[in-house]
């Protein structure tokens, strides 16, 4: 992991994602507020539901153009604003500036064309370069990310590849245009653990090699704990906490990320089962005024029915919990 005193490249500010359903329009994404230097990472987790995915396809201009789907807020990139660039400027801008590689890699490679020509042809689109220096330069790319006989293997189709190795093929798709921004779409999600250390191995010498900035959006904080440099917690369309890694492990300050981090296997240890949060995350159109986590919570109380709004609690650290820390008292009481 990179520790960075560079300017942000990416600052996204108050990003609101707004889908129309039955007549209301109902937010998905609320208020997301966050910033990535060049060389770190930035963990994104939270349970399924919780806006992650979608506050990153807002970004790349998948969700927020179409009727029925709206977007305000802020997202610099390198000075400009990603929403409000036009489909042909976002178009230039993804796969080059800015890559992403989804969780499912055989529903996003296209099981009709060899990977090479599909790795070839973001390199054409965006460099310019002829056919044969495009296939030079995928076969390259396949080659960085471990894909043995990379030569060979660019002329397989997606079917003839393990889910690990079309896994790499996507990283290898993604950083073939040298992006300065990698957003990885839970990438380990659908691979087994042993493949998944492989791949978040492959992501973090990928992002130290290439000098990367990542945003890696899983539900797992043991991933988070390997790979990423800060964490920012989401829940029910909005971030309830953020901070570096090991300060968020070692101290969290809202009574979600403790759970979540309590919900993690142990290997050592007295606990002989597994910690769990009671209920389920609300749907957007049952999204509360107030603490959207207070139904869960078992440090709730009447003040946590008010708005609530992102506190700075220390260096670089911020907490939405309305009671702040005093919530703490009852775990010792």
């Amino acid at each position: 992991m990179t520790a960075t005193t560079a300017s942000p490249l990416l600052e996204i500010e108050d990003l609101r994602t707004e889908i129309h359903v039955d007549g209301q329009w109902l937010p998905v994404v609320d208020g997301v507020t966050y910033s990535v230097k060049p060389g770190e990472t930035l963990g994104l987790v939270g349970e399924s539901g919780s806006g992650k995915s979608v506050s990153a396809m807002t970004l790349m201009g998948f969700i927020g153009r179409r009727r029925g789907q709206r977007v305000s807020g802020r997202a610099s990139f390198r000075g400009r604003d990603l929403l409000g660039l036009s489909e042909r400027e976002l178009g230039r801008m993804r796969g080059n500036d800015i890559a992403m590689v989804f969780q499912e890699p055989m529903t996003s490679l296209d099981p009709s064309f060899k990977v090479g020509n599909q790795i070839a042809e973001g390199i054409r689109l965006h460099q310019g370069v002829s056919k044969d220096e495009a296939m030079r330069r995928a076969v390259e790319a396949m080659d960085k990310v471990r894909i043995p006989n990379a030569k060979v293997r660019a002329e397989s189709y997606p079917h003839e590849f393990s889910g690990g190795m079309r896994q790499r093929v996507l990283i290898a798709m993604a950083i073939a245009n040298d992006p300065a921004l990698l957003i990885a779409d839970e990438p380990t999600t659908a691979l087994d653990v042993s493949v998944q250390a492989q791949i978040l191995a492959l992501l973090a010498e990928m992002r130290d090699e290439l000098g990367l900035a990542m945003i890696f959006i899983t539900h797992n904080m043991g991933v988070v704990a390997d790979i990423c440099d800060r964490v920012a917690v989401m829940y029910a369309g909005q971030i309830v906490e953020s901070g570096e890694v090991r300060q968020t492990f070692a101290d969290p300050q809202h009574p979600y990320t403790s759970r979540l981090l309590a919900s993690m296997p142990r290997l050592r240890g007295e606990r002989t089962s597994l910690e769990w949060i009671p209920g389920t995350p609300p749907r957007p159109a049952e999204f509360a005024a107030g603490c959207r986590f207070a139904p869960r919570c078992a440090h709730a109380q009447a003040q946590c029915l008010e708005p609530t709004t992102l506190a700075v609690v220390g260096d670089g650290r911020v907490n939405r919990c309305t009671r702040g820390v005093e919530w703490k008292k009852d775990v010792h009481a």
